[in-house]
């Protein structure tokens, strides 16, 4: 029979009131069996219940025996070894480079010895990482690398990079005040006087091959590039003729009636808008593909406007125009390879609609 309880608990739901006189003599009689029962059963472990390192034996009469405590070893990382010191087992040292472990206690002696055994033939340390044969050696500035300095393997120091050791240098043998030149895929030293460098040769000055070079000229920046030019000056410092009128062309001076404005010439690459105001007659030096995004400051509506267009190009680059132009025969010209052009924008209505001629191509 199952026991009876009066209230809820581990043991599971109660009757809620007092038990009467013949539930309460079951609950005896039902303990006596069980207790009967257990003592002719002969009593063993049921199980073993481990906590951190605590641990209990349950036996099958649910008697508990312990709880016992587990024996555990604590290591310890007690850094490079020092005599007359105190180490325990589970200890970990370092020596020579070298790194043991402490298999028991002792205290050091005043020299360290891999061999060391505490008298009995048990050894007091054991070699768990061996240093090695080839080290690094030491020192070295903040940002300097090792190199190998010999033929034997290892051999090496700590050394500041160089130029020379850049894959694309070769420095042989520089002398005070060489400068790097670069030949035939890679950069080395020269004298400078061997180089006959000129001006026109840097990568940012472009001298233009019309009018070239004139005394008087000065370089000025054109937005892309350093340029030759006349400075702007009054007209009398150039002897006028009979005839000459004044004209701007960023600069006042004194020229021919026949003389149409002309821009300086630009070296260009990628998006390229033009400016009117800067003249009628405009040269560009086409270092890559090139799209013309239109003229600005056209004439007026009703006002005729014509630029004159001359286009050089340095290689197979493209050269796309403006959407919208009218060209005879309904398709865009395209630029001359390695070579320069001259093409006539025309306009009526301030540039709303622009009108393309092909003046000349190739003719370099």
């Amino acid at each position: 029979m199952a026991y009876i309880f009066r209230t809820a608990g581990p043991w599971g739901p109660g009757k809620g009131s007092d038990l009467d006189p013949f539930e309460v003599d079951g609950n005896f009689w039902q303990a006596i069996q069980d207790i009967s029962a257990k003592s002719a059963q002969g009593v063993g472990i049921s199980n073993i219940v481990v906590t951190g390192n605590q641990f209990t034996v349950v036996l099958t009469d649910h008697t508990l025996l312990g709880p016992y405590e587990l024996p555990v070893m604590t290591i310890q990382f007690k850094g490079e070894w020092q005599p007359n010191t105190g180490y325990l087992g589970g200890d970990i040292i370092t020596h020579g480079g070298s790194t043991y472990f402490v298999n028991l206690n002792h205290t050091s002696a005043m020299t360290f010895d891999p061999g060391a055994t505490d008298g009995l033939g048990h050894d007091l340390y054991g070699l768990l990482l061996q240093n090695p044969a080839n080290t690094l050696p030491v020192g070295g500035a903040d940002g300097s690398f090792l190199r190998k300095v010999g033929a034997v393997d290892f051999q090496s120091a700590w050394q500041s990079a160089l130029l020379n050791d850049l894959a694309d240098v070769a420095v042989a043998s520089p002398v005070e005040g060489n400068v790097l030149v670069f030949s035939s895929g890679i950069w080395t030293s020269a004298a400078l006087t061997s180089m006959t460098l000129l001006l026109s040769q840097l990568g940012d000055v472009e001298i233009p091959e019309s009018p070239g070079l004139i005394d008087g000229q000065i370089l000025t920046w054109n937005g892309f590039n350093w340029t030759n030019r006349l400075p702007a000056f009054d007209p009398d410092i150039f002897a006028p003729v009979a005839g000459q009128i004044l004209t701007y062309a960023t600069g006042w001076k004194n020229s021919n009636t026949a003389d149409i404005p002309i821009a300086p010439t630009v070296s260009v690459f990628g998006s390229l808008s033009l400016n009117y105001s800067n003249g009628a007659v405009q040269r560009v030096v086409m270092t890559n593909g090139v799209t013309l995004t239109g003229v600005t400051n056209w004439p007026p509506s009703g006002q005729f406007g014509r630029l004159m267009l001359e286009i050089k190009n340095n290689g197979a680059f493209t050269w796309t125009w403006p959407t919208g132009y009218h060209w005879p025969g309904g398709a865009a010209p395209t630029v001359s390879v390695s070579g320069r052009d001259i093409f006539a924008l025309t306009t009526f209505d301030g540039g709303t609609n622009v009108d393309g001629s092909i003046i000349g191509q190739a003719y370099l």
